[in-house]
């Protein structure tokens, strides 16, 4: 019997996320959204219903990008939280993958790596050997992380972004397209460029 699972999140990440699960020979229940503007019009052909009427006991993913969010819907929900691997992702056996996450086409995650629950390896990106990933962390399109890096909770690292080996991530860290890292971040830090440089309020504005 194919399992059905609901998808949480109907914008352009919940289109991937729901072709991913076809991908691996699930079925789409349904799918919702919090966005009212949304209720009512169709994402692959499933019309798309408010976040209420999911059921309680459902299978359910949360297609959302961005990891507060995620959090959020995560923390207000108590459901079947489902996770999903593209079959073309390559996967060692001895990773560790927790509950809630999504491993898109293409990614790629060596051994002895561990992935936070609800977290996202989006298309080709890649998590080399030993390393860690925080729970609601998203590593983007092409992003490559290499070998024992540590990666705190939250962490969004931005399409083609590049990490070298030994480097430790702080929580809320922000890598942004692109950038180079080559040394440790602490919390709640933005960084961008070639090598990456922490980005100031005052730049970011």
């Amino acid at each position: 019997m194919v399992e059905s699972v609901w998808v949480i999140g109907a914008g352009g990440h919940g289109k991937v996320v729901a072709q991913a699960l076809i991908a691996s020979g699930r079925a789409i229940a349904g799918v919702v959204d919090e966005n009212d503007e949304l209720i009512g019009t169709t994402m692959l052909g499933h019309r798309i219903q408010s976040i209420d009427k999911i059921p309680i006991d459902a299978l359910a993913l949360i297609a959302v990008g961005d990891g507060i969010q995620r959090q959020m819907v995560a923390e207000k929900l108590n459901l079947k939280w489902q996770t999903v691997i593209h079959p073309s992702a390559v996967i060692d056996p001895t990773v560790d993958i927790g509950i809630g996450c999504v491993i898109m086409a293409g990614a790629v995650i060596q051994a002895d790596a561990t992935i936070g629950k609800h977290s996202i390896v989006n298309t080709g990106a890649s998590v080399d050997h030993d390393c860690t990933i925080g729970d609601f962390s998203h590593i983007c399109p092409g992003a490559r992380i290499a070998g024992h890096v540590k990666v705190g909770f939250q962490a969004l690292f931005g399409t083609n972004a590049c990490v070298i080996p030994n480097v430790s991530v702080g929580d809320n860290v922000v890598i942004g397209a692109g950038a180079v890292l080559i040394r440790d971040v602490e919390s709640r830090s933005t960084m961008v460029g070639v090598p990456a440089r922490r980005l100031h309020a005052d730049e970011s504005s």
